[in-house]
């Protein structure tokens, strides 16, 4: 089971907040849980220690730039070390969607200069209501 939320700031800049909820079928008791996250591309990890939110469920969060893709992982360090596969950070969290042009019309005059011009456009269906334009 894994779980994707994201804190939005007042006003777009970096950095989003991304809080990445997951839980395990089984943990050693005494095992230190933690999150590891980068950028696509780069080699050192920034580790976060996670939360502890039930039994088996957990919780880590981490800053994010809307101009770059993350890469994460769960390590559970005990008597054993266990670490999940390397997965993605879905962008759709933290970058905006691309407007899409719904249609678009312009009046010229006979030396075909463009005197008016007139476009409408719509966001995506799943643009989160930080990024929408009001």
């Amino acid at each position: 089971y894994t779980d994707y939320t994201a804190a939005y700031p007042e006003t777009y800049g970096p950095p989003v907040t991304v809080t990445i909820s997951w839980s395990f079928s089984e943990n050693e008791s005494e095992s230190s849980v933690f999150l590891r996250s980068r950028a696509v591309g780069e080699s050192g990890w920034h580790t976060v220690d996670a939360i502890q939110s039930d039994e088996l469920f957990y919780k880590a969060s981490f800053d994010v730039l809307p101009n770059l893709e993350y890469e994460y992982q769960v390590v559970s360090k005990g008597a054993m070390t266990r670490s999940s596969d390397i997965d993605y950070v879905p962008s759709d969290l933290y970058r905006p969607q691309p407007l899409t042009m719904e249609f678009s019309s312009y009046t010229n005059t006979n030396n075909d200069i463009i005197s008016a011009y007139e476009a409408a456009f719509s966001f995506p269906a799943n643009q989160p209501d930080y990024f929408k334009a009001t």
